[in-house]
C-alpha cells in the first residue's frame, strides 16, 4: 500500500495508530521490568511490560541523544549520516540531514498525522532543518539536546549561551494574555507539560472520530536527563534511600518516577477513549545512562561508551494493536534503532518510499509570485536514495515468524563507529550474531567522569550478588563451548590495542572474557567489516572536543539575532547552509549553490509575464527599434539597482532579514539603510496574511 485511503479514518480502524514514547539516559536497571534489582519506582511501567507488552530485551540504541534520533527517523546508522560523533549543540552549524527520506516524512506522505512533542535534537541552524519541516505536521517542544525541567531555556556549547526553547511549531511559545506575551509552561515541570500537551492532542484525535486520518505520534519525554531538578514531592521518595547523598541519583530517579506516572495517564486515556484497542506503542530509551545518574547494571560502561551498559537499554512494545499471543512475553533477538523505520511502516501496512523533506520556510525568496505558493525544495531531487540500514522486525514481534538461526548466527549490528581520536584502521562496535566486537577509545573523551568508563558500576543495585550472577549464568556452559579452564574477567586493556575485544554476547552478556587471542580469524572477519563500514561512512560532521572536527562551536547570541531575544532561533538560511556538501561525497558531485539573485528566482512564467510582455508593449507603442532598445536599458536599469538593493541586504546581513529574524531597528542601524519596502516583500507578506491569518506575524 503506497499511501492510507482516505476513508481509512481512526472510527474504521483499517491502519493502527503509531505512539513512539522515548524516555531520555535511561539505563537498562533504572526500570523494575528488566532486572527486578533497582530501588528506582516505576511501578506502572513495569505491570504494564510484564503484563500487556513484548519485552525487547536485546534492544540496541546508538551511545548518545543525537546519533539515536537520527537512527530511528531515518532507518540508517548516524556514521551515514555525518553524526556519528558528539551531539548537536544549539548553536551548532550542523543537522540532520536533508539528503535522505524520514520515517515521519514516509507517514505523512501516506496520508497520517504526525506529531512530535517534547526533545528534538537533530539541528535548528536552519528552519528547514526543524520539525515541522521534517514531516511533522505539528511540534510542540524544545529544539536542543537539554533544558531547565521548570524555566525550559536551553544552553549552548559549554553553556555560554543560555535562551528560552519551547516551541510551538516554529515559533516560540508566547501567548497573549491582554496586553502582556506570557509563556504557558512557566515554571511548570517539564514532564508535566509533556503530558499535558499530549493529552489535548489525543482528545483532537476523537472530536471526529470518522474523519480524523490515523496518526504517528513521536513523544520524546525530557525525563530523566540532566539537569538535577523534579518535583519535591518525587525527590521526597528517595531522600531517605541507599543513595541520599547523591543528589545526581536522587533527582534521575524522582524524575524516572514522574515518567512512570506520565504514560500511565496517558495509556490510561488511551484504553478509556478506546484509541488502545487500534494503537501501537513503544516505550524504549535512547541509550544508556550516564555516569553517577542512572543505572546499566548488570552491564559494563555508561552513556557514550559502545560497551553493553551505553548502548542496551530497555524497551517495550504494547497496544490493542499487539497480537494477544505477543502479550506478557520477551523476544530475545537483537533488535536496534534503526529498525523502527521499515518495522513500523509495516506494522502500518505502507511502503517504503523513501520520501524527504521538501517543505521550505515560507520566505520572500522561497514564494512564486504568479502561483501565490511557497515553492518545494528540489536541491536533492537527483541525490540517489540512501538503502535502510535497518531491518523490517514486525512478523518477529507480531508473533508471525521466527528465525532463530539467522539472529544467533547472521544478524549484523552496527552498534558504533568512532573514528575521532582513532588510532587504527577503524573503531567502533559491531555485533554479528552472538558475537560482539570493540576496539577504539569507545567511551567519552576528555570527560572526568568517565575515567573508569569502562568498567562495571554496582553501587545502584538492590542487590549485587544477584547483578553478578546474571553475568555468570552461563559460566559452565562458557567454558565448555571455548575450551577453557575458568571464566574470569580478561577484558580490562584488550580495547585499547590493534587487536580489539571479542565476546560471547550469548554466554558473557556482560562482557567479562576476551576472546579475540582463540579466534583470530573471526577477528580478522570483524576488523574487516568495521573496516567496510568505515570506508562506507561520511564525515564527522561534529567531533568531541575534537580540533580536526569539520564544524566548531560558534557562540550564537540570541539578543543580537533573534527577533525576540529570549529565545533560541535558526541562525542561518538553508541556501548558505555548508555541512550539505560535505556529506556523501562517493556521490555524482552536486553543484555548490550560486550567489543569489533576482534571476535565480525566474522561470519561464516569471520572465514571460516581467520581461517578453513588457518589451512587446513597448515594440507596438513606440514602433522603433530605438525606443525598444531604450526601454529595455531602462528596465535592466530598474533591475540592477533592485539587485543593488537585496545585495546590501543579503551579503552584508547574510540573508538573515527572513530567516534568522532580526529586529527591524537593528537591520537598519547596522547597515544604515532603511529596511526594505518593495513590491515583492509586500506581495508576499499579503499572500502569507491571506493565508494563515495576522497570528502568523512574528513575536
Amino acid at each position: 500500500v503506497n499511501s492510507i485511503n482516505p476513508e481509512f479514518t481512526i472510527s474504521n480502524g483499517s491502519h493502527p495508530n503509531i505512539i513512539f514514547i522515548l524516555t531520555d539516559d535511561w539505563g537498562y536497571n533504572d526500570v523494575g521490568w528488566t532486572n527486578e534489582n533497582t530501588d528506582t519506582r516505576t511501578p506502572y511501567l513495569d505491570n504494564l511490560a510484564k503484563t500487556e507488552s513484548l519485552i525487547l530485551n536485546n534492544y540496541y540504541v546508538e551511545r548518545v541523544c543525537t546519533a539515536s534520533r537520527a537512527s530511528f527517523l531515518t532507518g540508517r546508522y548516524p556514521s551515514n549520516l555525518g553524526l556519528q560523533s558528539g551531539v548537536i549543540a544549539a548553536n551548532q552549524p550542523a543537522s540532520l540531514t536533508r539528503q535522505v527520506s524520514m520515517l515521519s516524512n514516509e507517514f505523512q506522505a501516506s496520508g497520517y498525522s504526525t506529531h512530535l512533542i517534547g526533545k528534538w535534537h537533530l539541528g535548528m541552524m536552519a528552519y528547514e532543518y526543524t520539525p515541522t519541516y521534517r514531516g511533522f505536521d505539528t511540534f510542540y517542544g524544545f529544539w536542543a539536546g537539554g533544558e531547565d525541567y521548570f524555566n525550559h531555556q536551553s544552553w549552548s556549547f559549554m553553556r555560554q549561551v543560555q535562551a528560552m526553547d519551547l516551541f510551538v511549531n516554529e515559533k516560540p511559545a508566547l501567548f497573549n494574555y491582554g496586553y502582556n506575551y506570557q509563556h504557558p509552561y512557566d515554571n511548570i515541570y517539564g514532564v508535566w507539560w509533556q503530558k499535558a500537551e499530549t493529552l489535548k492532542l489525543l482528545q483532537s484525535k476523537l472530536l471526529f472520530p470518522d474523519k480524523t486520518a490515523p496518526f504517528f505520534f513521536y513523544l520524546a519525554l525530557q525525563a530523566s536527563h540532566s539537569p538535577h531538578q523534579a518535583p519535591p514531592e518525587y525527590a521526597a521518595l528517595y531522600a531517605n534511600g541507599p543513595n541520599a547523598d547523591n543528589s545526581a541519583r536522587v533527582f534521575f530517579q524522582a524524575q524516572t518516577t514522574t515518567a512512570d506516572d506520565a504514560i500511565r495517564d496517558i495509556v490510561e486515556y488511551l484504553k478509556q477513549s478506546h484509541l488502545w484497542d487500534n494503537t501501537l506503542l513503544i516505550i524504549g530509551s535512547d541509550n544508556g545512562a550516564k555516569r553517577h545518574y542512572g543505572d546499566n547494571a548488570p552491564f559494563r560502561g555508561f552513556k557514550n561508551t559502545s560497551w553493553e551498559g551505553g548502548v542496551k537499554v530497555p524497551c517495550m512494545v504494547t497496544g490493542g494493536y499487539l497480537s494477544e499471543s505477543q502479550r506478557g512475553k520477551t523476544m530475545t533477538y537483537p533488535v536496534h534503532m534503526v529498525d523502527w523505520y521499515p518495522t513500523l511502516l509495516s506494522a502500518a501496512g505502507l511502503d517504503i518510499n523513501y520520501e524527504r523533506s521538501t517543505k521550505l520556510y515560507e520566505s520572500e525568496e522561497n514564494f512564486n509570485d504568479l502561483t501565490q505558493t511557497f515553492r518545494k525544495d528540489a536541491r536533492w531531487e537527483e541525490t540517489p536514495d540512501l538503502e535502510l540500514d535497518g531491518i523490517d522486525m514486525w512478523d518477529y514481534i507480531n508473533g508471525d515468524d521466527e528465525d532463530d538461526e539467522y539472529f544467533h548466527q547472521e544478524r549484523e549490528i552496527l552498534l558504533d563507529l568512532k573514528d575521532v581520536w582513532c588510532p587504527y584502521s577503524s573503531c567502533g562496535a559491531i555485533r554479528i550474531g552472538r558475537y560482539k566486537y570493540i576496539r577504539g577509545e569507545n567511551i567519552a573523551s576528555l570527560i572526568p567522569d568517565y575515567d573508569d568508563g569502562d568498567k562495571w558500576y554496582r553501587n545502584y543495585v538492590k542487590n549485587e550478588t544477584k547483578a553478578e550472577l546474571s553475568c555468570r549464568a552461563k559460566r559452565t556452559e562458557f567454558e565448555e563451548t571455548h575450551s577453557i579452564n575458568e571464566f574470569m574477567i580478561t577484558a580490562m586493556n584488550c580495547v585499547d590495542t590493534q587487536r580489539g575485544c571479542l565476546f560471547d554476547l550469548q554466554l558473557d552478556p556482560c562482557e567479562y572474557y576476551d576472546l579475540s587471542s582463540m579466534y583470530p580469524d573471526l577477528v580478522s572477519m570483524f576488523q574487516q567489516r568495521l573496516d567496510e563500514w568505515q570506508d562506507r561512512s561520511e564525515i564527522a560532521l561534529i567531533g568531541e572536543n575534537n580540533p580536526d572536527e569539520l564544524f566548531g562551536k560558534d557562540v550564537i547570541q540570541p539578543d543580537r539575532v533573534c527577533h525576540n531575544p529570549q529565545f533560541w532561533c535558526p541562525f542561518m538560511k538553508y541556501k548558505d547552509v555548508e555541512f550539505e556538501h560535505k556529506l556523501y561525497l562517493k556521490r555524482p558531485a552536486m553543484t555548490a549553490p550560486q550567489a543569489n539573485t533576482i534571476i535565480d528566482h525566474f522561470g519561464a512564467a516569471e520572465w514571460i509575464l516581467y520581461v517578453v510582455i513588457p518589451v512587446c508593449v513597448a515594440v507596438v507603442m513606440v514602433g522603433v527599434v530605438v525606443y525598444c532598445c531604450c526601454g529595455r536599458k531602462l528596465n535592466e536599469q530598474k533591475l540592477r539597482d533592485h539587485h543593488s538593493e537585496l545585495l546590501i541586504e543579503s551579503d552584508i546581513l547574510d540573508d538573515i532579514a527572513e530567516v534568522q529574524p532580526l529586529k527591524a531597528d537593528n537591520c537598519a542601524r547596522r547597515i544604515n539603510v532603511e529596511p526594505s519596502s518593495s513590491t515583492g516583500s509586500r506581495k508576499y507578506k499579503r499572500a502569507r496574511k491571506a493565508r494563515y491569518g495576522s497570528t502568523l506575524s512574528r513575536e
